[in-house]
Order: structure tokens, then C-alpha cells, then sequence
């Protein structure tokens, strides 16, 4: 449990819920089939091609003039199976959001109303109907509704007008998927032209398809958000309208060819709006997928993809919750002839191959991750068991409640029991929305949270005391990860705060990779602004830059104002950790000095610009330092030539430091290495 120092009232007690646990149990994922394939199928103008819109060839499609309506006769489906259902339909524009590169619609409808009908099957009734959603000026290809079908043996699209304008001729695929059991298998698949060209609805071949070849009981409701020569910049720009629209669960990120195209967007900026749209996601209860940019022959791409796809692993490891997607550059790269022409677009067979790719690589990590009959943690709170708690939970558990949903499966008496009374009831509803209101609820709050191991990586030889965590050593850092509006770090000083002014403890403080202060510490308390007015996630480091023999640089807290319910979280650790020993030079005695002849000043040493940190950086390696300036093995620094047997590393290696009080034994049996450097 991350610690806090100060929080707010309503926080409090969505820890106080999080505090319960978690258990193991098994769980399934639901399938969400087809339950409207070759149903009776009715138009008023257009009757010859109503069952175009619901056979299994997406090549076939439904055309009505509006004003005009494709209705359904569900009577035949049984009751069970259509209690709730997505009613979704697909038009062949070739762009999702077409407005969003001045694009054009094809047939497309944009103005329409979803009615149901308790009539009874058999005849299309000419009168009630009612209206359940209602759309106007609809911009987008394709769109998922949910409906309550409880007691209505009918469903209809009643289009009004078709590519923005009152009449013209509708042309769709519409298709009823049973989600009685909770949306779990909805998909939207955003991205640029190569998602475009590939992720259309195929007979045979599609998405759907394959993965229902490779599991029958699955057929997902699948979306083609692909925008030819869009960016990762307009992805974030629309994001927040492309999910209000999207009720499933399933949202795949795939922008990054044209961003690398002539490096036009720069890798960091790609992963910022990247980290967004993944955070966008998240916040909406939804699980982001994203698979890696496609390998090009195109030397615009192909000069400045690597630092792409670089981004996108550091999106994994930063954001536990994305799934990885299918690697994209390593099929295309291994089977460049799946690649047309243009030496970036894939070919007929290369779309297919994705397509395919896409179905096994998420068969594997999200059906067959999240079917595990083994073992699966489930948490108080986590209602419908998808390692998440929010606002889906609190619906589900809501509707229950008032009797529209069932959770009588295994997991209900863990999961829904959130206060632990061994009962379901509103208690538990509320203590749910107290869990979630932070974080999902908008409401912001501020709270003040301890910097240490459980909240922050740290880095060389810290030690936890006072409330603070105490940077000892050259390079010793706090790297943590803040969500919030706004933010700052309380610093402490106590050894070294008090001398002269170039020998005082030297440090610096970055936010997402730019520096936002460098300078010694001259007082017991120092608080730093680390951003105002700001959005979404960002990664702060504190680094001593000085070295041990002249003070320590204790980190407070953060004191953060966050709609966040815990709002900060440690930098993951890399995979391989180095230890360097050594004296001045693995010190950086003296790297920013004006010439060698300049004598010993804390304010011209900087252990980012020494050879260990340098290294560390370029492997990519977590690392520790103990060093001293003039320090050696068998003599210290002597200026006669007389034995210093006082400034010996090996009699301060077991130590944190050197330096009372925090000189106690480093605790080696948590810090593993898997190299060490002795420079001495």
C-alpha cells in the first residue's frame, strides 16, 4: 500500500475499501455472438435487400432510401439470449470519422432513431415502436447501441437521412450481438490508413471471423476506426468523442507510421499523445491494446522507426494495463512480401496476414488470459472480475440492485460483498462509488503522499528515515510517476545545509525528462512546483548530484491535486542493475569545472555527466554508486607520500554512507546486482 501523509475525507475511504484484498478464483470471459445472422429481415422500400444486411457476407449490404427502416423479427432467438443486446451496424466508407481529413461519406446513415417492439413475430408491425436512442448528425462509418430487450421481439433502424443530407440511399451490414451476460467482447480497432485497409468486416477473413475459427463460442462486435493519413495527434484530439460513442470494452491504439514518416511528430511527442489516448482509455473503463508500427521499406519510415516502436515499449512498461497487440514489424520485416509497392502499405495477402495475427495474438493475451480457470485474483469491488475497478462495476452492481442484472455467477459473493457484511446491498454500492469517485468521478482532491520504495524507484543507497526518504550517495534518485493537475515535492535537508555555498549538497529535479531545477540545498525544508494546470501522467526524478562526503538530499513528499485515488506510483525497474565503486572520477569530481586546475567544489560536480551514469543510460540498467573523492584501496589520497589508511573504501562499502547518522550496515540482500564496476 502506497503511504499517504495527508488525504482528504472521501479518498480515506476508498482506501479503506482497497485495503480488503484480493483472492484467488476462477473466471471466464463471455462471449458476445452473432444472434441476428439470416433472422427475418424487413425494409419498406428496399424488401429484396433487408437479408443482405444480416447474412455472413459483409460484401452484401442492406440499401434504403431513406427515408426508410430495416427492422428485425428476434421472436426466433430465444428469450435468454436477447435480454440485452448491441445492435451494431457497418457502412463500407472508407474512413471512420470522415470529417476529420475532409473525407466523403458513401452511403453512410446520419440521422436515424433505434426502436424496439413487443409485437409478436411473424409480421412487421406498422405501429409500436418505441424510440430507444436517437442520433443526428452522425459523422462515423459504424456505431455500437445498446439496447434493453427485455419483453421486445423487434428492433429496427429507422434511417431519416443518409451522408448528412435528408434523404439518400443507406447502405449497411446490421448485426444483433447477444451481451445479456455484460459486454465483454466489443472491439474498436482506431488507428491510420493500414487499419483502414485491414480491419473492415470480411466474410471469411475478417477479425470476427478468425477468431470464431479459432473458438467458436466467440464472435466479437468488431469496429474499423482506421483514418487514412492521420497521426497519433488527431487520435488524441478525438479520442474523447470516439469513446463516448463506443460502449464495449477493447480500444486498440495503432497510429505511428505517418508520426515516423520524414519524423514528422518526434518519438517523445508520439509517445506523449500515445500515453493520453491511453489514459483517456483507462479513465473510461475500457483496456487499451496496442501492437507495434508496422515494418516499411519506405526510407522515411524505416530511418526513425526503432524510436517508435521504442515508445511503444516504454508505453508497456509504463502502463501495465495496456495489452501488447500483435508485433506488426517483426511479421512484415520477416515477410516483406506482404508489403505493396510503396513499400508501406501491405498488400491483399499482408492485410490478411494481420487480420489473422490479430486474431491468434489476442485469442492468447486477452481470451485465453482472461478464461484461465487457475488462480485468477479477484478483488472486492472488481464486480465482472476484469482486474479493474470503476464505473462498470458500479453500474453493474447498481442494476442488480434494482433488479435489471444478474451477478449470480461465482465470483458475485466476493466481489459484490465490497464493506465485507457478508451481504449485498446499497452499503456496498456506496462504498463502491466512494472507491471509484476519486479516480473515475472527476472529483479532485488534494493529498500529500510520502516518497518511498512502495511509492517511488529508487535508485543507489537511500535510506527511509523521519517521514523521508535520504538520497546518499552520487546519483542516488527517487523516479516516481504523478497523475494530477498540479504538483510539488517537499525536499529535506539536514547534513551539509549549513556550509559554505559551493559545498553544500547538490541536486536536480526533472519532470518527464526536462530539467526543472538544479542547485545545492541550503535549509531544512525546500518545497519545488513540479507543474500547475497540467494533464494526465508525468514522470519526476530526484537525483543527487554531489557526493556522499558533502551532505544528503532527503525526499519528503509530493503534495499533488488529483482526481486520481493514488495518484503516485513507482518508475518500473529496468531489467539489469550495475553498482559502481569507485573515488572522484566516478564521482564527476569537478565535470563542470572551468579547467582542471579548479579545486574541489560540489557545485561543479554532476553525476549525470559522469562515466557510470552514462552507462547505466546507454544499457538502459538501473544503477548504484558508492564512491568517494581522494578514496582508495590500500591508501587514500596522500599529497607526501605518506599511507592514508583513512579514506579506504573497503571499510565504508557495507556502510549507506560514511557519513552519522545514516551510516548504518546497506542491506545487500535487497539491492542484487547483476554487475559491479570497481574503478579505483
Amino acid at each position: 500500500m502506497k503511504t499517504k501523509k495527508i488525504i482528504t475525507t472521501v479518498v480515506s475511504a476508498a482506501l479503506a475499501v482497497t485495503s480488503l484484498g484480493s483472492f484467488s478464483i476462477s473466471a471466464e470471459t463471455t462471449p458476445n455472438p452473432v444472434i441476428s445472422r439470416n433472422c427475418p429481415a424487413y425494409s419498406e422500400s428496399s424488401p429484396s435487400t433487408a437479408a443482405s444486411a444480416n447474412d455472413a457476407f459483409y460484401y452484401s449490404m442492406w440499401s434504403g432510401s431513406a427515408p426508410d427502416y430495416l427492422a428485425y423479427d428476434l421472436s426466433g432467438v430465444p428469450v435468454e439470449q436477447r435480454e440485452k443486446i448491441i445492435a451494431v451496424w457497418y457502412n463500407a466508407t472508407g474512413q471512420y470519422d470522415y470529417p476529420v481529413v475532409s473525407g466523403n461519406s458513401n452511403g453512410m446513415p446520419t440521422d436515424y432513431t433505434i426502436e424496439v417492439n413487443k409485437a409478436a413475430g411473424g409480421t412487421c408491425p406498422e405501429s409500436g415502436w418505441e424510440v430507444v436512442e436517437k442520433v443526428s448528425g452522425n459523422t462515423l462509418h459504424s456505431r455500437q447501441h445498446v439496447v434493453d430487450m427485455k419483453g421486445y421481439n423487434w428492433i429496427r433502424l429507422n434511417v431519416t437521412g443518409v451522408d448528412g443530407k435528408a434523404g439518400g440511399t443507406a447502405s449497411i451490414n446490421f448485426d444483433i450481438h447477444n451481451v445479456s451476460d455484460g459486454i465483454t467482447d466489443s472491439w474498436i480497432f482506431l488507428g491510420d490508413s493500414i487499419t483502414a485497409g485491414g480491419m473492415m468486416n470480411c466474410y471469411g477473413t475478417g477479425f470476427a471471423e478468425y477468431v470464431n475459427q479459432i473458438d467458436s463460442r466467440y464472435y466479437p462486435v468488431q469496429e474499423n476506426g482506421g483514418i487514412g493519413g492521420i497521426m497519433s495527434s488527431h487520435g488524441k484530439e478525438n479520442i474523447d468523442r470516439w469513446l463516448e460513442t463506443f460502449p464495449g470494452n477493447y480500444v486498440s491504439i495503432a497510429y505511428g507510421t505517418n508520426d515516423s514518416w520524414g519524423n514528422q511528430t518526434g518519438a517523445q511527442k508520439y509517445y506523449e499523445n500515445t500515453a493520453y489516448m491511453v489514459e483517456k482509455v483507462i479513465a473510461a473503463g475500457k483496456t487499451p491494446i496496442i501492437p507495434t508500427i508496422p515494418y516499411a521499406t519506405e526510407t522515411g519510415i524505416s530511418a526513425y522507426i526503432d524510436d517508435y516502436n521504442a515508445m511503444i515499449e516504454k508505453i508497456y512498461t509504463e502502463y501495465p494495463e495496456v495489452v501488447e497487440g500483435p508485433d506488426f514489424y517483426t511479421l512484415l520485416q520477416k515477410n516483406p512480401e506482404y508489403l505493396s509497392s510503396d513499400g508501406v502499405h501491405p498488400n491483399s495477402e499482408g492485410y490478411d496476414a494481420m487480420r489473422q495475427e490479430w486474431a491468434s495474438v489476442m485469442y492468447e493475451n486477452v481470451y485465453k488470459s482472461e478464461s484461465s480457470q487457475d488462480g485468477m485474483a479477484v478483488t472486492r469491488g472488481d464486480i465482472n472480475v476484469d482486474q479493474k475497478i470503476n464505473v462498470a462495476d458500479y453500474t453493474l452492481l447498481s442494476e442488480y440492485l434494482i433488479g435489471k442484472a444478474d451477478i449470480s455467477f461465482n465470483t458475485a459473493d466476493v466481489t459484490a460483498d465490497v464493506n465485507e457484511d457478508n451481504k449485498i446491498n446499497a452499503f456496498d454500492a456506496v462504498a463502491l462509488r466512494r472507491l471509484i469517485a476519486p479516480e473515475q468521478s472527476g472529483e479532485v482532491t488534494q493529498s500529500s503522499w510520502e516518497i518511498s520504495a512502495d511509492t517511488a524507484k529508487l535508485q543507489g543507497r537511500t535510506v527511509e528515515d523521519d517521514g523521508a526518504t535520504w538520497l546518499l550517495q552520487s546519483g542516488s534518485a527517487a523516479e516516481f510517476r504523478v497523475y494530477a493537475e498540479s504538483a510539488e515535492v517537499v525536499l529535506k535537508g539536514n547534513l551539509g545545509i549549513d556550509a559554505d555555498a559551493d559545498y553544500r549538497p547538490r541536486y536536480a529535479v526533472y519532470v518527464d525528462d526536462e530539467l526543472v531545477i538544479d542547485t545545492t540545498l541550503d535549509s531544512k525544508e525546500k518545497k519545488i512546483t513540479l507543474f500547475e494546470n497540467g494533464s494526465g501522467t508525468k514522470t519526476v526524478k530526484v537525483i543527487m548530484l554531489s557526493e556522499a562526503m558533502y551532505g544528503a538530499i532527503g525526499v519528503d513528499c509530493v503534495n499533488v491535486t488529483s482526481a486520481k485515488a493514488e495518484p503516485v506510483w513507482p518508475v518500473s525497474k529496468n531489467d539489469i542493475s550495475i553498482e559502481f565503486i569507485g573515488d572522484s572520477i566516478t564521482c564527476a569530481y569537478g565535470v563542470e569545472g572551468a579547467s582542471q586546475y579548479e579545486g574541489f567544489k560540489t557545485t561543479t560536480e554532476n553525476f549525470t555527466k559522469s562515466y557510470a551514469y552514462l552507462t547505466a543510460q546507454k544499457l538502459g540498467a538501473d544503477y548504484s554508486a558508492l564512491c568517494y573523492s581522494g578514496h582508495g584501496i590500500v591508501s587514500g589520497y596522500t599529497s607526501d607520500g605518506t599511507k592514508n589508511s583513512e579514506s579506504l573504501i573497503p571499510d565504508y562499502y557495507k556502510l549507506n554512507t560514511k557519513q552519522a547518522p545514516y551510516s548504518a550496515n546497506w542491506d545487500f540482500e535487497s539491492h542484487n546486482n547483476d554487475a559491479v564496476v570497481i574503478n579505483l
